[in-house]
């Protein structure tokens, strides 16, 4: 349904998530995944939190994963439409009042609405204050009357509700009574932190930082204190009453992150001319995830996610996303031309039946038919592609929506010998005409990257690439909706865009996806496109036991990216001039981009401009090639990078590897202003 007749769409991804979260005396346990009726943890007789992946769904719900803090696997999102909703079933030890403790996410800058159901029958519309960003919790606590056993517990959309919320969970407390939470800790003079306290939330919010911190809970010098990852509950559930009557605050103080124990080395499964990011996320800092050879950020539509969706065949606006990965591999010769690229993107919260994560993008980008697959090793294999009236490998006609949707997802269906069926003139015959390749000055001694740049059209989640049932004669049959044998047209479900800037060690790829979703065919409601866009700075990062430990060097180079000034413009495309300046005696890497200007038309600059200092690690350790900093401003968040090549002493500047490149994502949430992006530049 994408119709896409661009040839460039410039997109990024989404997750999906939530299951518990530790509460006062639980040390952390998780819910019971296997029982089939609950999914909750027990913290008491009188006390359960029950957890969103547990509840009934219904509409157009789904659970996401792409804003921090929340508890278990996910959290429900997509309440759009009337009707959409979850239900919760919960055991109440007797009958008797209860206070049910809402766990919500509203950014929206005003009061959200939803209907509370209880045992079936409406209660009452419950109203849900706004919240700091998307990764700032609130718990809205009501009272409710509950039967001895089994009862249910539902928040919907009716009509005259807003909806536009995320949910993750529910705690159920018996109304009167004491849950048994960590004890009341007896005030203790603060350890000494590891840094300065910084203040992330009143009491019932949410506290969320990077990377792992003590967090202190309390008032004036009497606090309880935890240690936590990304997030933490402001609470007295979760750190007991440290001042009791008291309007208390979390406060947190980042505990610095011991290095990967993985090495933070290259290694590509698809051999020695390969250049690679590395397949999974090893930790986030700053909100750019750190890989084996890369760092990474992206973010995602937001047209998608009102209600009503103003137009369902393409999706605009961005906002920053996190828990989906980009792997990037890409042939790279000794003169730094690139050919071949691979781009794989999984959990990026993109559903065709409303419920499960689609299968993992595997885009070649290639210009023939052909199948391609991911074997066990990890690489890459492309295969013929079956004809439509396979239906055994196009199961749709045969199985429904209980398909195998992987025989779905990364087909290439054009060229072919019969015509494309679209409904638009002229019909697009090819998928993609392959890359496009630009050569820098870099080699003779400049600062311009080489390029290439290659888009393709899909049809991914297309249950039209397979026939319908045989006739009663044995004839084929075309499957309901379509109009002919095999997928419909190039694009009938999206398209992909691919850029990558390079030297000879080190790359910057820019990558968007838009993708066909809650697919009608496959069981969903509300089909409609979501955008995906994202930078992967990667390649062959230095040897991290190379990397000096003395002097200093700068680098001259590039930045490419996506700004958009609100939440309801489109993206912008921008380059912008980046430099660095290296001590590597205090470990400390200063980051400038600057000179910002718009890519495509129409012309003209972009504000986006700020100086950061990061933080290397140690010389020494094992990701001595890593630099990460937070950047502060109107615009803020974080910036990470990696070294790339060998230690080199040729040019003006100090020793130092010969490449160095990162990514970064910028917001401002009040507003709905976003920068994803990233540079890569040579040591001069």
């Amino acid at each position: 349904m994408s119709k896409i007749q661009n040839a460039i769409i410039y997109a990024v991804i989404f997750v999906t998530a939530g299951v518990l979260g530790g509460c006062g005396g639980s040390n952390g346990a998780v819910a019971d995944t296997t029982s089939p009726k609950f999914n909750a943890l027990s913290i008491a007789s009188t006390s359960t939190i029950y957890l969103v992946e547990g509840a009934q769904r219904s509409g157009n719900i789904v659970i996401s994963q792409d804003h921090l803090g929340y508890l278990g696997q996910g959290f429900a999102s997509n309440f759009w439409s009337v009707g959409d909703g979850v239900t919760f079933t919960v055991n109440a030890v007797a009958a008797g009042d209860y206070d049910v403790g809402l766990r919500y996410l509203n950014a929206r800058g005003s009061n959200q609405t939803l209907s509370l159901y209880v045992n079936g029958a409406k209660v009452r519309q419950t109203s849900l204050k706004p919240l700091t960003d998307w990764n700032t919790w609130g718990v809205q606590v009501e009272r409710m009357t509950l039967r001895a056993g089994a009862n249910t517990i539902g928040y919907r959309i009716d009509i005259g509700d807003s909806g536009q919320i995320n949910l993750n969970s529910i705690d159920v407390v018996l109304a009167g009574a004491t849950p048994t939470p960590t004890p009341t800790p007896t005030p203790t003079p603060t350890p000494t932190p590891t840094g300065a306290w910084t203040q992330c939330a009143v009491e019932w919010a949410e506290c969320t930082f990077s990377g792992t911190a003590q967090v202190r809970y309390g008032l004036n010098g009497t606090y309880a204190i935890k240690t936590a990852t990304a997030s933490i509950s402001c609470n007295n559930q979760v750190f007991g009453d440290p001042l009791p009557g008291a309007d208390k605050v979390c406060e947190y103080s980042v505990i610095p992150t011991p290095p990967p124990t993985v090495p933070m080395t290259m290694l590509c499964i698809d051999g020695p001319s390969t250049q690679c990011s590395g397949e999974s996320i090893i930790r986030i800092d700053n909100g750019v995830a750190l890989t084996r050879s890369g760092v990474q950020s992206y973010g995602k539509s937001t047209s998608d996610l009102l209600n009503p969706i103003p137009d369902a065949t393409t999706a605009t606006g961005m906002m920053l996303a996190s828990g989906g990965v980009a792997e990037i591999r890409v042939n790279k010769d000794v003169s730094g031309v690139v050919s071949s690229p691979v781009l794989l993107l999984s959990n990026l919260g993109l559903s065709w039946d409303g419920h499960s994560e689609r299968p993992k993008i595997i885009d070649t980008f290639r210009t023939t038919q052909g199948h391609v697959q991911q074997d066990a090793s990890g690489a890459i294999t492309f295969g013929a592609l079956p004809a439509s009236s396979n239906l055994g490998f196009y199961d749709f006609a045969v199985k429904g929506v209980a398909g195998t949707q992987a025989n779905y997802a990364n087909n290439a269906y054009f060229p072919r010998s019969t015509a494309s069926r679209c409904d638009v003139s002229p019909c697009r015959t090819a998928e993609s005409t392959g890359p496009v390749y630009q050569a820098g000055d870099w080699i003779t001694g400049g600062n311009v990257p080489n390029q290439v740049n290659v888009s393709r059209l899909h049809e991914d989640g297309d249950i039209h690439a397979g026939d319908g049932l045989p006739d009663a004669n044995g004839n084929p049959t075309i499957l309901e909706g379509g109009n002919g044998f095999g997928a419909p047209f190039p694009g009938s479900k999206g398209g992909r865009d691919f850029y990558n800037w390079s030297y000879r060690y080190g790359n910057l790829a820019t990558w968007n996806t838009q993708d066909t979703v809650q697919i009608g065919n496959w069981g969903a409601l509300n089909e409609h496109n979501k955008i995906r866009r994202g930078t992967v700075a990667f390649g062959q990062v230095s040897d991290p036991a190379t990397v000096p430990a003395t002097g200093s060097a700068t680098y001259t180079g590039v930045a490419y990216g996506w700004y958009v000034p609100n939440a309801t413009t489109d993206v912008a495309f921008f380059r912008a001039a980046a430099s660095v300046t290296v001590n590597f005696a205090t470990r400390v890497a200063t980051v400038t981009i600057q000179n910002s200007e718009r890519v495509f038309a129409p012309a003209g600059s972009v504000p986006v401009a700020f100086n950061v200092t990061t933080t290397m690690s140690a010389s020494g350790s094992n990701d001595a090639n890593y630099l990460t900093g937070a950047v502060t401003g109107t615009l803020a968040g974080g910036l990470s990078g990696r070294y790339f090549g060998p230690v080199v002493t040729t040019g003006s500047s100090g020793a130092g590897p010969a490449e160095v490149g990162g990514s970064f994502s910028l917001s401002n949430a009040s507003i709905g202003q976003g920068v994803v992006g990233g540079f890569i530049a040579r040591k001069q």
